[in-house]
């Protein structure tokens, strides 16, 4: 068995169905993680660089899943020949990840599991009102803080108070950890320079708010 971090076993924990996308698999963790654990019965690990998709193939060689990890190349779902029933996009922009999204058409699956590393905020705004939301959490890794979305069969859609930091849907410490990372980053910056009222005041004002729920 191999090793993960927190954040790759948080988005293993979301995958479920009979075939798991993988987009913009890189190392090819979450695809052959998956199909370790027993969350999925196979894969597709998809990714534009041939050179990901070998670490994919050597991990799915080593780990004795190669029969049940396809590997292909290309963008977004356009490679795939069978819809999924759930995919993973992680490790990419926001914007980035909605591009995708818009592109997939009826290829998109029941389930998607989201994890972008810049841009949730654009990210939460485009998926509001389209998506139903099943969770949205922070996961913590080394000092990094990592914003999961689980869509899918919810209830939930975001409130105009959530685009910045999510529901803390279901609630975890981490959430309280980000944010007062955020706070104290925030203050250092507006302490440092002077910052004219924006997205960043925006977001201060939002946070403050969000912390004062959480008492924190």
């Amino acid at each position: 068995m191999i090793s993960y971090d927190k954040r790759i076993d948080a988005l293993i924990a979301e995958c479920c169905g009979e075939l798991l996308a993988d987009i913009g698999c890189d190392h090819g963790y979450v695809a052959v993680g998956a199909v370790l654990s027993g969350r999925v019965k196979r894969a597709a690990a998809i990714d534009i660089s041939e050179k990901s998709l070998e670490k994919t193939r050597l991990l799915s060689v080593q780990t004795g899943v190669a029969d049940r990890v396809e590997c292909l190349c290309g963008n977004g779902f356009a490679p795939l020949e069978e819809k999924a029933d759930s995919a993973v996009i992680a490790g990419m922009g926001g914007v980035e990840i909605i591009s995708i999204l818009e592109a997939a058409g009826d290829r998109l699956p029941a389930r998607l599991v989201l994890c972008p590393h810049q841009n949730a905020y654009e990210l939460r705004r485009w998926l509001n009102g389209k998506f139903r939301i099943v969770k949205d959490r922070t996961v913590a890794v080394s000092g990094k803080y990592y914003q999961i979305i689980v869509l899918g069969e919810g209830e939930d859609f975001y409130g105009e108070d959530e685009f910045f930091y999510g529901k803390n849907l279901p609630p975890d410490d981490d959430y309280a950890a980000m944010l007062t990372n955020r706070r104290s980053v925030l203050e250092e910056r507006f302490l440092r320079h002077s910052v004219p009222d924006g997205k960043l005041r925006e977001e201060y004002r939002e946070v403050i708010k969000q912390c004062s729920k959480l008492k924190i």
